[in-house]
């Protein structure tokens, strides 16, 4: 039986971000600049952070080339890394992707299709999970971000659930538009335990940034 309480293995499927493996494809165009360049290397995860197996296709690249055929020939890169009990149930997930284009981005289709593929999940944790727990959705835009957010609170067996209850688990997801790049950081896991979530998606997301302007990219 699932825990209520863990990341399951269909959040793999939903791409950076949630949303991810490891994987990667080419363009036909070579460049300069490349996705895996952008994405968290093993070799900058957490000690105690394991990878998780490479997949095909998720819903993030799914929605996206759907919404933006154009894209289809981009360069995209996800990496993913957990910690807890079993990797199909991990306690935290820290996940990254990148988007490499030869000419600038088009951000709406990116982020209609990253919020599509992020709203499904949640629909589909929330369809899986006791109706004792309420998820507390998130969005923020920025010039160069837009982040997306989940809390999961846990009501107490017999209350009016007024008070929001306890919260127990977080994720976070982040997307930063640059010029012909688009990188996500996204991180889950439990509330008051190390490593937080912010802190993972805040210092995570900065590693990404600072991957792209020292391999030359520009804003």
């Amino acid at each position: 039986m699932t825990r209520e309480n863990s990341r399951r293995a269909f959040l793999h499927s939903v791409g950076a971000v949630s949303l991810t493996g490891v994987t990667a494809t080419s363009s036909a165009a070579e460049t300069t600049l490349t996705a895996p360049d952008l994405v968290i290397p093993e070799s900058a995860a957490p000690n105690d952070f394991d990878p998780l197996p490479s997949v095909e296709s998720n819903r993030f690249t799914d929605a996206l080339h759907a919404a933006a055929p154009g894209l289809t020939s981009s360069d995209i890169a996800v990496a993913g890394y957990w910690n807890g009990a079993t990797q199909t149930d991990p306690e935290w997930v820290l996940s990254s992707m990148a988007v490499v284009a030869d000419e600038s981005l088009p951000r709406a289709p990116i982020e209609a299709a990253a919020e599509q593929a992020y709203d499904e999940y949640v629909a589909e944790y929330d369809a899986e999970t006791s109706s004792l727990i309420d998820f507390e959705q998130t969005h923020v835009r920025t010039d160069q971000t837009t982040e997306w957010g989940v809390d999961m609170h846990r009501a107490p067996m017999f209350s009016d659930r007024t008070d929001g209850g306890e919260l127990v688990f977080s994720e976070r997801m982040r997307y930063q538009f640059f010029d012909t790049a688009a990188v996500a950081t996204l991180a889950f896991g439990p509330h008051k335990q190390d490593p937080p979530v912010d802190a993972l998606v805040n210092e995570y997301a900065a590693l990404q940034r600072d991957r792209y302007e020292t391999r030359g990219g520009t804003q």
